[in-house]
């Protein structure tokens, strides 16, 4: 609940520090659901973390992966790419 509290402050200042793709990622997770928080958290990442990250959630869903460990055998070229991204 702390990181969605500091998205919602970080969000609303310009000088934001940007996220890269775990933090990114650890953003989204911290959202109850889409919308509002997660728009926040894309506002806060960098392109090439919102491009990696996406990239990831497209492996994820397409291997109808139910966890993370099914996500890092399906998808270890997008999580490596994530890790990457800043």
């Amino acid at each position: 609940m702390r990181w969605a509290l500091l998205i919602v402050l970080f969000a609303c200042k310009s000088d934001a520090p940007k996220l890269n793709c775990p933090e990114l990622e650890k953003c989204y997770r911290a959202c109850p659901a889409q919308g509002e928080c997660t728009d926040k958290c894309d506002a806060l990442g960098t392109p090439a973390a919102r491009a990696a990250n996406t990239a990831l959630m497209e492996c994820y869903a397409a291997s109808k992966c139910a966890d993370r460990p099914c996500m890092k055998a399906a998808c270890t070229l997008q999580l490596q790419a994530c890790t990457n991204a800043q």
